[in-house]
C-alpha cells in the first residue's frame, strides 16, 4: 500500500470538521438557551458554582481545541485550506474561559 493509498480523503476530513463546526454551534446555542433558564428560575448552574465552569463550557473549550488541531492537520497535510482561517476566527469570538475557569 501506497502512502497516497493510506492518507484519509481530504473530503473525509473536511466532513468531519463540518461535523465538529455544527457540534460547537449546537452546544454554543444549547449554552444561552440554559443560562436563559437559569436566569429566568433564579438559579445557577451547580457545576459551574463548583468548578467555576459548567459542563456545557467544558464541551465548547473541548470542540474548538479540536477544531483547531482539525485546522492544524488539515492546513499541514496540503488540504483545502479555503475558509480555514475564517472559521478559526469565528471560533475565537467564543466566550474563552476566565482565569477562575481553568481548563
Amino acid at each position: 500500500m501506497t502512502q497516497l493509498e493510506r492518507r484519509p480523503d481530504v473530503s473525509d476530513a473536511l466532513a468531519a470538521r463540518n461535523d465538529a463546526v455544527r457540534l460547537l454551534e449546537d452546544l454554543l446555542r444549547e449554552r444561552a438557551a440554559t443560562e436563559a433558564r437559569l436566569a429566568e428560575a433564579g438559579r445557577e448552574d451547580p457545576i459551574r458554582m463548583v468548578t467555576g465552569r459548567s459542563a456545557l463550557d467544558r464541551a465548547i473549550r473541548s470542540t474548538q481545541d479540536v477544531l483547531a488541531r482539525m485546522d492544524a492537520m488539515l492546513l499541514e497535510s496540503g488540504g483545502p485550506a479555503c475558509g480555514l482561517t475564517a472559521a478559526r476566527s469565528e471560533h475565537r469570538g467564543v466566550r474563552p474561559p476566565t482565569a477562575t475557569e481553568g481548563h
